[in-house]
């Protein structure tokens, strides 16, 4: 669930049924504008809750407009301590061996050679998701090639892929995303994870990659991570093998295996080194040959 600090407070569920070929996480970033404030997955859809009735009109329209199969009810929810809820039943995302991802509540492993600490707000990334879980695991299987390298992680969230490539051992790191309340989490989840004196070798960016390489058009990096949405993907393509760097690397997800070629394809030339599955969702690693 995506977690918005309230308690105590009147709210309407809504249970939103979606068909099986129709992202669902498209659905949930859509409604995320029209002040819906938490979501939970469920078998066939998910569900919405939002503080007070409003004109359903606007929202209805967007994500129809996306798939029309798509039905939904309504209920009124009683008041309830929403962070006591939210906590009960929030658990730490398991990446690997070596990674865990905790929220503030939780006591971590002190075992776990790179604890993560992320506090998710209202942004995508705390390793729950198998996009997010992927493209972890695959930052480490290119650990040694991370090493004093220069990282953009394109679309940050909560800078969770960022900040764990700086664990990793890389040494720039440039952040973006073009939502505020991401950028603004982004900056709280490096203090909780980065020491002071590397913080500065974190750089953040309200901007969406075409708008930082119109700022930065120079700019370069060895390994580039994209985790968003199949289109934004496939539509920034080209920018991404315009500032990757001979004998670099490119990590994206965000799309179902079915779109695996069409993502393929438009990486090209670059090499398409492997495919990473889960639940449906695919995570893809490129190179870029000198």
């Amino acid at each position: 669930m995506r977690h918005h600090n309230i308690m105590n407070e009147l709210y309407y569920q809504y249970i939103f049924e979606v068909p099986e070929n129709c992202d669902k996480d498209i659905i949930i970033s859509i409604l995320s504008d029209y002040d819906f404030e938490g979501f939970v997955e469920t078998d066939n859809g998910f569900l919405g809750y939002i503080r007070q009735e409003k004109d359903n009109t606007e929202w209805l329209k967007a994500i129809k407009d996306i798939d029309d199969k798509i039905v939904f009810g309504k209920e009124v929810i009683e008041p309830k301590n929403w962070n006591e809820e939210w906590e009960r039943n929030y658990e730490v995302a398991v990446i690997n061996e070596e990674c865990e991802v905790y929220a503030s509540f939780h006591q971590p492993n002190l075992s776990v050679r790179y604890p993560l600490f992320i506090e998710p707000k209202m942004s995508f990334g705390t390793g729950h998701h198998p996009t997010t879980y992927m493209m972890c695991n695959l930052l480490f299987e290119i650990k040694d090639k991370l090493q004093n390298k220069r990282v953009i992680d394109v679309g940050c969230g909560t800078g969770i892929l960022g900040i764990l490539a700086k664990k990793l051992g890389a040494d720039e790191i440039v952040l973006i995303d073009n939502d505020i309340v991401c950028i603004e989490n982004t900056f709280e989840n490096i203090q909780r994870n980065i020491s002071v004196s590397e913080q500065t070798r974190l750089c953040v960016k309200h901007a969406n990659i075409e708008e930082y390489v119109k700022q930065h058009p120079d700019a370069q990096f060895d390994v580039i991570i994209a985790n968003i949405q199949r289109d934004v993907i496939l539509n920034d393509m080209s920018v991404y093998k315009s500032i990757l760097k001979p004998n670099g690397y490119l990590l994206v997800s965000g799309m179902l295996e079915k779109y695996e070629q069409e993502i393929v394809e438009s990486a090209q030339p670059l090499q398409h080194l492997k495919t990473l599955h889960k639940n449906e969702w695919i995570c893809l690693l490129f190179y870029h040959h000198s």
